[in-house]
């Protein structure tokens, strides 16, 4: 039994990547990159592991979502705002850190990592923080689609 629902009549068929499966793979993708750039040398700014830990958790919670039945417009109108997909999944967050929370999210959706432009753009601090948030929601979406797997961001060489 296939895990994607039939296409409607006049909607084009869904890649064959766009599956909670690839979402969770490129999701871990995003978080190891996020985690190699932080050990390697040091950055006069740390938007870029920023950017990548936000898009690993964007990739994670709609790897979720996906499993869960969504389609592209589902996925589509939650567009990069973490806070509404955290809701979305239904997942319980309550222990992540809520200024964290609201950051990223804040930063995902206004483009925030390219461009500098945030009044608290100190939250991010050494770029450190943003790690183990993206930690937290990878591991916790990762058991929801895959019960068991077990995975790593921090990878040795």
């Amino acid at each position: 039994m296939s895990e994607q629902a039939a296409p409607e009549q006049d909607e084009a068929p869904l890649p064959p990547d766009y599956n909670y499966r690839a979402f969770i793979v490129s999701a871990e993708s995003y978080g190891v990159a996020a985690f190699t750039v932080a050990a390697g040398p040091y950055l006069h700014h740390p938007a870029p592991i920023g950017m990548l830990a936000a898009h690993c958790m964007e990739l994670s919670l709609k790897a979720v979502l996906l499993k869960r039945g969504a389609g592209p417009e589902d996925l589509r109108r939650h567009g990069h705002n973490l806070r509404r997909l955290l809701s979305a999944t239904k997942l319980d967050w309550s222990d992540l850190d809520k200024k964290a929370v609201d950051f990223f999210a804040d930063a995902a959706a206004e483009h925030a990592f390219r461009y500098i432009n945030m009044n608290n753009y100190f939250l991010i601090g050494d770029g450190h923080a943003p790690l183990e948030l993206c930690e937290q929601v990878f591991h916790r979406c990762l058991q929801e689609v895959m019960p068991g797997a077990q995975r790593s961001l921090r990878r040795t060489k």
